[in-house]
């Protein structure tokens, strides 16, 4: 059976790029809103710090749970969780009952319950197609959110700048709705784990996915480094990299929220051809070249969008970063896939996502701090150069990272 003809993969696939749509629309709206509210580029990375941790403190427990309950239910009920809780801001914000709280408590939940959902998304992909097709499972998924971060952020820049931002978060709410739908339609290879895997009581399997990350040479390696460069913010499509392209393009470059979203709308292309391009450059020179490869060019964006000061370099800087994240991300997560067995799949990736996000978690506060002490400018420009030297060097001492062999189901 092919992707195209496969109708579970296809309507989870259409319910997702639904739900991206609206994630893009938050990407612009809520560092706006923090921003409108606050003035401080420095509370905009505390609210991205709060979700990062929202992602940590759901990650010690997300693989566990969705490797004991039925997933699908699980991750509709997330999906209506942050319904409610995005629907929440335009509600407060149409009484005029503004609070910096209500944003925190917004972003830290909705990332725990993203959390929650994303690492299910991975074992759903892996139970909705056949291992070979894997990784154009992932390639094709990656770069349909690429290409909602195309049309999301210049459709809630518009909505922004002409009614108001908590009005863009109402589509992001609606789109939890759709996804929850989508995801009623669909049936998994597998809705629960195959074993439960009780080996020595409740901690001994909380822990499992850390052993068997830490005992898998290529997965422990990946891991390392991927703890590093959540050091300098630039893991996930919410990273505090895009607080410093916001915060550039909107104050250092004066321009409006519509630009903003334009820029960040155009950038996201960058992602989409990363997306697609990724499962070609591993085949002709393996997964090393996409691994450290998109990590230089997330590097490399950086110092583009930090050294030109035009709008210009700032939607190429972030194109080249953007780019360079989806580039790596797909083929890391296919490898997760690949070589974790379905019992710990979903312990094996909350056990990865808990190291990065903690480590992302820090690198927000990090690069916000730096941005409002030197510049957003400078701050891209250093945390850049920094990215790339840790590419170069992953690379070099990244023995192993080639094809590996994946483990048997």
């Amino acid at each position: 059976m092919t992707l195209s003809s496969n109708r579970d993969f296809r309507w989870f696939w259409y319910g997702q790029v639904v739900s991206n749509v609206g994630d893009a629309f938050a990407t612009v709206a809520l560092p706006l809103l923090v921003l409108e509210a606050t003035g401080s580029v420095t509370q905009m990375g505390y609210v991205t710090a709060l979700a990062a941790g929202g992602q940590i403190a759901m990650s010690l427990f997300a693989g566990l749970v969705l490797d004991r309950v039925h997933r699908r239910r699980l991750m509709i009920a997330t999906d209506l969780g942050r319904m409610i809780l995005y629907a929440s801001l335009p509600l407060a914000w149409g009484f005029r009952a503004h609070r910096i709280g209500l944003i925190y408590v917004v972003a830290g939940a909705g990332a725990a319950m993203g959390n929650l959902f994303s690492v299910g998304n991975v074992a759903a992909i892996a139970n909705l197609v056949e291992k070979e097709q894997l990784r154009e499972a992932n390639s094709r998924t990656q770069a349909s959110t690429a290409l909602a971060y195309v049309i999301g952020p210049i459709l809630a820049g518009a909505i922004c700048a002409r009614f108001g931002t908590a009005t863009a978060l109402c589509v992001d709410a609606g789109s939890f709705a759709a996804s929850a739908t989508s995801m009623a339609l669909v049936r998994f290879g597998a809705d629960e784990a195959p074993s439960r895997v009780n080996e020595g009581g409740p901690i001994a399997n909380l822990l499992a996915g850390f052993r068997f990350v830490s005992a898998d040479r290529v997965l422990r390696r990946m891991q390392v480094f991927m703890s590093v460069i959540g050091l300098m913010a630039s893991v996930g499509v919410g990273a505090a990299v895009i607080d410093l392209f916001i915060f550039r393009i909107r104050s250092d470059l004066a321009q409006s929220s519509a630009m903003v979203g334009v820029c960040l709308g155009v950038s996201a292309l960058g992602a989409a051809a990363g997306a697609i391009c990724s499962p070609r450059v591993g085949r002709r020179w393996g997964f090393a070249a996409c691994f450290f490869g998109g990590t230089g060019l997330q590097g490399v964006g950086m110092v583009v969008g930090g050294v030109l000061p035009l709008v210009a370099g700032a939607i190429l800087g972030g194109a080249l970063w953007s780019g360079g994240l989806t580039l790596r991300a797909v083929a890391a997560i296919s490898i997760r896939q690949e070589r974790s067995p379905d019992a710990l799949l979903g312990r094996t990736m909350a056990a990865s996502w808990t190291a990065t996000f903690g480590a992302a978690c820090l690198g927000a506060l990090f690069v916000t701090n730096l941005a409002a002490r030197a510049g957003a400018g400078h701050a891209l420009t250093w945390v850049g150069l920094a990215l790339v030297t840790a590419a170069l060097v992953g690379n070099a001492r990244g023995v192993g990272l080639t094809s590996p062999a994946t483990v048997k189901r």
